[in-house]
């Protein structure tokens, strides 16, 4: 058996095996055991400077670099935000009220109530509509979408109502329903179609800031009649 072998397995079953330092009176000769030793060829000076080249290609590439020929589908794009309102709707007179009201309750409703006597419109308020959006069968949620859907409902029968002349808006969210991509932000504000418009603040935020009743009061003069 080969002597290196021979060790190796003594080396493995965990047997030490004695080597004396010294030849030992009366014991046989130790053999010779020949150990082929072979050496690296010596590298080209053309390999080592391709090897060198190669790592410093590799040291100055960007970790995160990406193709400049990347699909389509790895560009991130942006979704619209989903918008979202509840919004109360009345017919008193010759008005079509339209409220932001998420949560319509009956201190609303009595601010409401004093507002359209103080600008003369007497009629006691119905029940209200209402328009809420999200809605579960639409599949988009953002802004164009509930005006699209809102502004449909206005055209096809809101304001079809005999009598109908003017437009009252309580909260932000009611005008940005209104607002329409080809007519210019300040048309926009002041009518929807061929239809006057007055916007003011939602009722529960004059209820939360009875300062803001003021501007409310200010801007509610144009509706007033004797």
């Amino acid at each position: 058996m080969n002597e290196l072998l021979r060790l190796d397995y003594l080396e493995a079953m965990g047997i030490t095996q004695y080597v004396a330092r010294m030849p030992l009176p009366g014991a046989c000769p130790s053999p010779v055991i020949h150990v082929e030793v072979i050496e690296p060829e010596p590298k080209s000076i053309a390999a080592m400077l391709d090897e060198s080249f190669s790592a410093a290609r590799k040291s100055t590439t960007p970790p995160t670099a990406t193709s400049s020929f990347s699909t389509p589908q790895a560009a991130t794009t942006s979704i619209p935000a989903a918008f979202q309102c509840q919004i109360a709707i009345w017919t008193v007179n010759d008005l079509l009220i339209l409220a932001d009201a998420p949560r319509l309750d009956n201190s609303q409703l009595t601010l409401l109530r004093n507002i359209l006597q103080a600008i003369g419109r007497t009629d006691n308020l119905s029940v209200a509509k209402q328009f809420s959006w999200p809605l579960p069968q639409r599949k988009d949620k953002n802004l164009l979408a509930a005006q699209e859907h809102f502004q449909g409902l206005l055209d096809g029968g809101l304001l079809k109502t005999n009598g109908l002349r003017q437009i009252l808006c309580f909260g932000d969210a009611v005008s940005a329903l209104l607002h329409t991509n080809d007519s210019a932000p300040e048309k926009t504000a002041l009518q929807y179609q061929d239809w006057p418009v007055t916007s003011v603040c939602a009722l529960h935020e004059m209820l939360a800031q009875p300062s803001r009743k003021a501007d409310t009061w200010r801007r509610l003069q144009v509706l007033i009649r004797a």
